[in-house]
């Protein structure tokens, strides 16, 4: 059975023949282990549990589940995990378990932020629906919504560092023509009612040609865009409810190009 080790490096100076190992953790690739390291902490992740581990390796807590093919995503103090093809997915913080979202379908992707605030996108009937949830600092989740998704194929989505706004990119490939959207929508109800539409959709991108795979949100709420052929970030203006370039479009081959 084939093994790794993950090794925790001490940062700071370092003494000539001191060891820069603060300890080892040993696993089987099997496992479908993944790490994330917060606040001389390590959050250690496997298809039988999660377990956050202190700075000496020691086992901190562990929560038990059972997943076949665990994803983990983490920002901040929070981190989550989610089953491949399943319905459910877990939060935590470095207090242990903060909550579970149940999903209407399976899970194709999700985001965390560093206010533990998670979005989940699943598909339910042949459709994308898109759920929201939203925690505060007591760990109840204080919003709740989903609806379907009606701009193309859903590729990613992500939710500000503020928990204020989400992204997400979509794909049209009608007429044998690619064309990506990345739309903005406001998460609380207040912000919600200065919208004109239901969805509570403020803003949104169009991008010809173009597959959108990936919405980033920066601290400052600018949303970095990337597709097959460029990058783009972008402003997102929540008093105006518009979007702006914040340093145009890079192109990709051009970069390479530098790069060589």
């Amino acid at each position: 059975m084939a093994s790794g080790i993950f090794v925790a490096v001490n940062s700071g100076n370092i003494k000539i023949g001191e060891s820069q190992a603060s300890f080892s953790q040993e696993y089987s690739m099997s496992s479908q282990a993944q790490f994330y390291s917060c606040n001389n902490s390590i959050f250690f992740s496997s298809k039988d549990g999660m377990s956050l581990l202190d700075k000496k390796g020691n086992t901190v807590w562990t929560d038990t589940f059972s997943m076949t093919t665990p994803v983990m995503l983490s920002d901040g103090e929070y981190t989550a995990v989610a089953d491949k093809g399943a319905k459910t997915m877990n939060v935590y913080n470095l207090k242990g378990k903060a909550y579970t979202v149940n999903t209407e379908g399976v899970i194709t992707t999700f985001a965390i932020n560093p206010l533990g605030y998670s979005v989940v996108m699943c598909q339910s009937s042949g459709e994308m629906i898109i759920q929201l949830f939203v925690i505060l600092q007591t760990e109840k989740v204080a919003f709740k919504g989903s609806y379907v998704a009606k701009d193309g194929l859903p590729a990613s989505i992500d939710i500000s560092d503020d928990g204020r706004i989400i992204g997400i990119s979509f794909i049209n490939i009608s007429r044998i023509k690619i064309k990506s959207k990345v739309n903005f929508y406001f998460v609380n109800t207040e912000d919600a009612k200065t919208t004109d539409n239901s969805d509570a959709i403020f803003s949104g991108v169009e991008m010809d040609n173009e597959v959108a795979a990936i919405v980033h949100f920066m601290p400052d709420n600018s949303c970095i865009v990337s597709t097959d052929a460029k990058l783009t970030a972008l402003v997102v203006e929540l008093q105006t409810k518009k979007i702006t370039k914040k340093i145009g479009r890079l192109n990709i081959q051009t970069m390479f190009q530098h790069l060589t």
